[in-house]
């Protein structure tokens, strides 16, 4: 095999061996992408049950999907889950016309952790089931209760969720109460012991009664068999409400019709199911006309607070209010103290615990007749039942439109957060109140969507947000929107700041004209706006900000002198919180620095004309240029130059030998500031020698040439002039130019003779001449137009020999070096 064969095969195999090696590469690539979909594939197969939070949900400006299925979803409700997060459960129609119970747990993130459209808590597509409520289970869980079909009538069910989302009692629920007749319409409160006591309404006799029955953790049931009897007497007892009495019982208040007209009666019910107060419940109010809807909350020394709408006075409804001890004594006056008993009615109460064995209440109010509209009203009470802020209440919410579904929640620090919807837009809004009864965000509360659901919000209901972030709140709701037939449940959380705590100014006089604020650091919030004004700020109108800062601290740089106003806003996620407290500062403010500069020549200047400089010296309103021969210590004794000057230049001019020093004095009504003094050295001479050229030939054969002379040091100016003699004096000479800042002159014209030139410098000090400069002309005409007919004229080509370029010469050496090697290999053949 020769060598080139052997070459050729080699060749061959290493092309075939990149191709190969290209090919696997190829071929690993694809698989590796065909297991990433496959993987990818199988991770979609359960998204639908994830039972730990995603991590790119966030909370939507139209509210967080919470179930969204193509059927109703509705009345929702919703607790804490104690540990930052909340629980909803709502009615479910997805698998037909009658209601199941569904749920969902969500945390302040706004991150889902149940499964897609919630977990269903009870759900048979023959048997309804209605009404949810639930507590927490004092571990990221709820207990839940309900009424559904039995079989026969309406019964009482219970479930317990855990933290993950797995049902912890039976599959269908714990039955409560399976007695003959109907119950429905159940309440629930904690029993302080991980479990739970519910109450309903009875129908199992002839008319509706009260029972309730305790459950614990584990499902277990303690008290009698279908329920205790709460209250059984004649008529109906309904509309009730229950809360804990803090030793494992509750205190339950309702509606009572045994009298002529409606009244409210309460009861409690001890831990082992025995009820403490009178037979069949203690008279709360039962005065003339009818007491309507009560609403109860612990007083946290085992009595409690009940409010209710009452019709005593002309029938209209206003709020009244008694607090009973754990022995069932009542405290405060006899069928209740009024909170409010403004014109028209006022209903539809909430109430929560103030933290200091008071409450705050907060209710739907139309006094103001002249809009007809339905307005928003709270109050405090303290544990002796005496009105805290405004007589019959502090307005929250008077909008040409109505509010409606009322809520109210503690905000954690001894005030409360205040939800509605607003039937203007449809919207949920949120007010915060402090402890005095100041509102926290904006006028009318803040918007906790951005749209207007036109088809109408179904329900509202609220609960504690973080319980490390006070303010804070979840909302759940229902609404019907974006044209469909079908509801939908969703929420938000209100996570919007309260109004800063401005603190006082120091110090209150200021010299400097830097202002330092600070203020309270409030949770939730994004960034703060501070406001400033010339007076007292207690409305934004017309005003911008004068910084916006993610800090809690800030400083104002004025630019003028007087008294200042400023107060602070808190921008959080969803809006503004409302304005601080209004501080103020008295500026006193001299005139500041000022540093005088000139653009005279250092250390002598040689014309005695230059500009004076100063910068701007802060909060002055003018100044004053002062000149002397001596240093100025005193101004008032130099000579003024100009007053009142707003500009911060001046023009000095035609100064003669000498030094000269200048101060400027900045102006305003608190005082006065002195510049630097400024020395300047004006040295003048006259102009320096110089000489005269020109380019004229010798003698000149045409007339035309030019004129040219050196600088003439110091020299402002030069003026040319002609004679037909020596110039001795150049004032009795021609004048060519005057005043001529050029050091040229250009001659043209002039006809055979003899002409003389002398050019003068001029500045403030005197003048300079030059040399005379005399130029012969002789033209001769016979030389016009006359060719210069030279010898040597090499238009034929022969004058001069003829000079290769250097490419040619590189290409004919290349040639010849090629040629010699072609002649040798010829030899060598040969």
């Amino acid at each position: 095999m020769t060598k080139k064969l052997k070459l050729k095969i080699l060749i061959v195999i290493i092309f075939f061996q990149i191709v190969l090696f290209n090919s696997l590469i190829n071929m690993n690539q694809e698989s590796d992408s065909i297991v990433e979909e496959k993987s990818i594939d199988n991770e979609n197969k359960y998204d639908n049950i994830i039972k730990t939070p995603p991590t790119s949900s966030n909370w939507l400006a139209d509210g967080l999907d919470i179930c969204t299925t193509s059927y109703d979803n509705e009345y929702p409700e919703i607790i804490s889950d104690g540990i930052g997060g909340a629980i909803i459960v709502w009615e479910d129609y997805r698998l037909g016309p009658d209601g199941d119970i569904y749920a969902q747990r969500i945390n302040s993130s706004g991150e889902r952790y149940w499964i897609n459209d919630g977990i269903p808590i009870k759900s048979d597509f023959l048997i309804g089931q209605y009404d949810p409520k639930l507590i927490s289970d004092g571990v990221g869980g709820a207990i839940i209760t309900w009424w559904g079909w039995g079989g026969s009538d309406w019964d009482i069910y219970a479930q317990r969720i855990n933290a993950s989302g797995d049902l912890q009692w039976t599959a269908d629920g714990v039955l409560i109460s399976s007695a003959t007749g109907d119950q429905f319409y159940p309440q629930i409160c904690p029993d302080g012991y991980g479990g739970a006591i519910i109450a309903w309404n009875d129908l199992r006799g002839s008319d509706r009664d009260i029972y309730a029955q305790r459950i614990n953790a584990s499902g277990d049931l303690y008290w009698d068999n279908n329920g205790t009897k709460i209250c059984t007497y004649v008529e109906d007892q309904d509309y009730f409400d229950l809360c804990s009495d803090g030793d494992g019982g509750a205190i339950i208040a309702w509606e009572d019709e045994r009298g002529s007209y409606e009244d409210i009666y309460a009861q409690r019910i001890n831990k082992t199911g025995d009820c403490i107060w009178d037979d069949n419940g203690t008279a709360i109010c039962n005065t003339d006309y009818g007491q309507y809807n009560p609403k109860i909350i612990s007083d946290a020394i085992g009595g409690a607070i009940i409010a209710w709408e009452d019709t005593r006075i002309f029938l209209n409804r206003d709020i009244y209010a008694q607090r009973i001890n754990k022995t069932g004594d009542i405290y405060w006056d006899k069928n209740g103290t009024v909170i409010c008993n403004a014109p028209d009615k006022q209903e539809y109460i909430d109430i929560i615990t103030d933290g200091a064995n008071g409450a705050i209440l907060a209710w739907e109010d139309s006094r103001d007749e002249a809009s007809s509209n339905i307005d928003l009203y709270i109050q405090r009470i303290n544990s002796s039942g005496d009105g805290q802020w405004d007589a019959n209440g502090i307005a929250i919410s008077t909008k040409f439109e109505d509010v409606d579904k009322v809520r109210i929640v503690s905000d954690g620090n001894g005030g409360g957060i205040i939800g509605w919807i607003d039937n203007d837009f449809n919207l949920p809004r949120v007010q915060i109140i402090n402890s005095t009864g100041d509102a926290q965000l904006k006028v009318n509360g803040v918007s906790l969507i951005t749209r207007n659901i036109l088809n109408g919000i179904f329900s509202f209901e609220m609960c504690e947000g973080n319980p490390s972030i006070p303010g804070t709140a979840f909302v759940v709701w229902h609404d019907e929107r974006d044209g469909l037939t079908n509801t939908n449940i969703r929420a938000q959380y209100a996570k919007i700041p309260k109004a800063p705590v401005l603190n006082a100014i120091s110090p209150s006089i200021d010299y400097d004209g830097d202002i330092n604020l600070n203020w309270s650091k409030e949770d939730c919030a994004i960034e703060y706006y501070v406001y400033r004004n010339t007076s007292f700020i207690s409305t934004l109108g017309g005003l911008t900000p004068v910084a916006t800062i993610t800090q809690n601290e800030y400083t104002d740089t004025l630019t003028s002198a007087g008294t200042f106003y400023y107060v602070v806003v808190a921008k959080g996620a969803l809006g503004e919180s409302a304005i601080s407290n209004c501080k103020s500062v008295q500026a006193i403010l001299p005139p500041g620095d000022i540093n005088l500069t000139s653009t005279a020549n250092v250390p002598e200047d040689l014309d005695g004309s230059f500009q004076l400089n100063w910068n701007i010296s802060k909060y002055a309103d003018n100044y004053s240029l002062y000149r002397d021969t001596s240093f100025i210590n005193d101004p008032t004794t130099a000579i003024l130059i100009v007053a009142g000057n707003t500009n911060r230049t001046y023009n000095i001019t035609s100064l003669t030998n000498g030094t000269y020093y200048y101060i400027v004095v900045a102006f305003n009504e608190y005082g006065n500031m002195s510049s630097n003094c400024l020395e300047i050295n004006v040295t003048l001479y006259p102009p320096g020698f110089f000489m005269l050229y020109s380019t004229a030939g010798s003698p000149d054969n045409d007339g035309n040439f030019n004129l040219n002379w050196d600088v003439s040091k110091y020299t402002n100016n030069y003026s040319l002039y002609w004679d037909t003699s020596f110039i001795n004096d150049p004032t009795i000479a021609n004048l060519i130019v005057e005043g001529n800042t050029n050091r040229t002159y250009n001659i043209i014209g002039l006809t055979n003779g003899r002409y003389y030139y002398i050019v003068v410098a001029f500045n403030k000090c005197g003048n300079k001449t030059s040399n005379c400069l005399d130029v012969l002309v002789q033209i001769d005409s016979g030389n016009i137009g006359d060719d210069d007919d030279d010898d040597d004229d090499d238009d034929d080509g022969d004058g001069e020999p003829i000079i290769l370029s250097y490419d040619i010469l590189i290409l004919v050496s290349i040639f010849a070096i090629v040629s010699v090697i072609l002649i040798k290999k010829c030899s060598k053949i040969n």
